[in-house]
């Protein structure tokens, strides 16, 4: 996520520019930009996606998959060597 302030560090030299209402593609540093209308509806609808990193959730998984992966397991589920 690049913010505007910083946007045009990345524009390059290349504009691709079709009719009106068409999508224009720019080229930055990072690769090519598409936006524009794709296809006008008289129905328009928004769509919103929203990511999210849970750094507890992700340490644990972590920790997990590395005990895991050494044969590390809870003491419930050792067996018991006085049996």
């Amino acid at each position: 996520l690049i913010g505007l302030d910083f946007y045009g560090q990345f524009l390059g030299e290349k504009i691709l520019r079709g009719n009106h209402n068409d999508p224009v593609a720019i080229e930055t540093t990072l690769g090519w930009v598409v936006f524009g209308p794709v296809n006008p509806s008289p129905n328009p609808t928004s769509q919103v996606n929203c990511a999210q990193i849970e750094n507890e959730i992700e340490q644990t998984l972590k920790k997990f998959w590395e005990l895991d992966s050494i044969g590390i397991k809870p003491r419930d589920e050792n067996p018991s060597q006085d049996s």
